[in-house]
């Protein structure tokens, strides 16, 4: 049971996608190029950010804001892991998202 979202739906990269820190680090390996993007951009929205601008963190007690807090304190893990990753990453489409800050796709993307 897949409940990862399709490729442009909905059209912004919500956290709740992830049950977990272990599961979004998973899907950084997928081999659908589409989750691994979401993966990327949402690691990239809170590392840029320092929250979800969806509101998604808001609830202290769990699910979104634990895996905020996670990416917070693994930033280094991660950027590491996302700086490995330009390094094989085949699809075009995530090698853009890797090296362009989320600020702009999201200004690009235009909600």
């Amino acid at each position: 049971n897949d409940k990862s979202p399709m490729w442009g739906y909905p059209r912004r990269f919500n956290l709740r996608a992830f049950a977990d820190y272990n599961e979004l680090l998973a899907t950084l390996a997928s081999a659908d190029w589409w989750k691994r993007m979401h993966a990327v951009f949402a690691i990239k929205m809170i590392l840029e950010y320092g929250r979800s601008p969806y509101g998604e963190d808001l609830d202290k007690n769990g699910g979104s804001s634990l895996l905020v807090n996670a990416i917070k304190a693994n930033r280094a893990a991660l950027e590491a892991r996302l700086a490995q990753m330009q390094l094989s990453e085949t699809d075009p489409e995530v090698q853009y998202a890797l090296k362009t800050p989320f600020a702009s796709i999201t200004r690009e993307i235009s909600f």
